[in-house]
């Protein structure tokens, strides 16, 4: 299930991105460093 598992990354990023910048920029940064 590779194809699944990019689509949940994805999506995990979009919604981090979608979020507001309530949380700190560390925890959006992290995200993109994949």
């Amino acid at each position: 299930a590779r194809f699944g598992s990019t689509y949940t990354k994805i999506g995990t990023i979009q919604r981090r991105l979608a979020w507001p910048l309530r949380k700190d920029d560390t925890q959006i940064r992290e995200a993109f460093h994949i």
